[in-house]
């Protein structure tokens, strides 16, 4: 039985960086990439707690490809993400409204 490989990203990659601060939720700025894996690594993190990170396509009609995980904000940490068609992604960051804010920084790592 063969191990299992890690999600890979193609060789030409772009980057975004992203910080966030939010209390109950925030959305990403937009950028453009091909069909392919993509994966977020936090960067900085000032609270390690869970939150929801949704990978939204940015397009108007029934399927707008969507992908989520729970993830947490942990320094070097990476969350994996599929984007089954080209276009226009943004995330979109939710949590529990417990008053309690999340801020950190993150790269972005998406096909060209």
């Amino acid at each position: 039985m063969r191990p299992r490989r890690r999600p890979t990203v193609p060789l030409v990659t772009a980057e975004k960086k992203v910080s966030f601060s939010f209390t109950y939720r925030m959305y990403s700025t937009t950028w453009a990439q091909r069909a392919g894996k993509l994966h977020i690594r936090f960067t900085r993190c000032w609270s390690q707690r869970e939150f929801h990170a949704l990978l939204i396509r940015k397009k108007v009609g029934p399927d707008t490809k969507m992908e989520g995980h729970t993830v947490r904000c942990v320094p070097h940490r990476r969350a994996y993400f599929d984007a089954p068609v080209a276009g226009a992604y943004y995330f979109e960051f939710t949590k529990l409204n417990d008053g309690e804010p999340i801020r950190g920084n993150a790269t972005v790592t998406f096909p060209r």
